[in-house]
């Protein structure tokens, strides 16, 4: 019987456990030692009774399983040479990646993101940002004024029976036209110029005829929705108000 360890089954019998796995080797520096051999074989040419050389020693010791080792002297254990490869250190670790790049700053920035001076900030009909505890007063008359997607004259008969998508908006019957034109753009000033709003008038069938139309430019631009017509009776008792926002050129 051997000095494997064993197992007994009901089925099988004793049967032999499976060899563990050979541990994983852990190296670290160790001085080696041996006996002189006498003047002239010592360092410097003298007598040296102990030589020792530094190597790295691993454990478990597999390399010389095989070697028988001597008496135990008096300075330590005299152990075995190292192989050649053991001299050599371990090699060093790997270095970390490098730190990514800094973003650099665009070009009309400020530290915080802030914006030169003279610069537009924000959209220009962007709805007011309140201070912390204040609220905002809105208009009691409103009317829903229907604005279609498409800046072009729908009224034609391209677009006859056309099924034409529009957005939805609830407005102060004191707004102007002027800012009606700059809200739909989400533009102010000078970028407005030359663009228009027209009312489209509900045939049926798909079908629209063109109403009045107002150049942002114009002195009617400045007055409300209310002067024109657009009151908040639209949509109750009188029909809805149906407008296109488009360049002016075309009419």
């Amino acid at each position: 019987m051997t000095g494997q360890a064993r197992y007994w089954r009901a089925d099988n019998g004793y049967q032999d456990a499976p060899e563990p796995p050979a541990p994983v080797p852990v190296c670290q520096p160790a001085m080696y030692c041996y006996p002189g051999y006498g003047p002239g074989y010592g360092y410097g040419g003298g007598y040296n009774p102990w030589m020792c050389q530094p190597y790295y020693q691993c454990q478990p010791y597999q390399q010389y399983q095989n070697y028988v080792e001597g008496p135990v002297g008096i300075a330590g254990l005299y152990t075995p040479p190292p192989p050649y490869g053991n001299l050599s250190p371990p090699p060093p670790a790997p270095q970390p990646p490098p730190a990514p790049p800094k973003e650099e700053k665009k070009d009309g920035e400020k530290k915080g993101g802030e914006k030169k001076d003279g610069e537009k900030k924000g959209k220009p009909c962007a709805p007011p940002k309140l201070p912390e505890g204040a609220n905002y007063l809105f208009d009691k008359d409103n009317t829903m004024l229907h604005v279609f997607n498409k800046a072009a004259p729908i009224w034609t008969e391209k677009y006859h029976t056309e099924k034409l998508k529009f957005k939805m908006f609830q407005v102060s019957v004191n707004f102007t036209i002027k800012m009606l034109i700059e809200n739909v753009l989400k533009k102010g000033g000078d970028d407005c110029k030359g663009w228009a709003a027209t009312e489209a008038v509900e045939r049926g069938g798909g079908i629209w005829d063109k109403g009045s139309t107002i150049e942002y430019d114009s002195d009617k631009a400045k007055g409300s929705l209310k002067n024109m017509g657009w009151s908040v009776k639209r949509g109750d008792v009188l029909p809805p108000v149906w407008v296109v926002v488009h360049k002016a050129d075309f009419k």
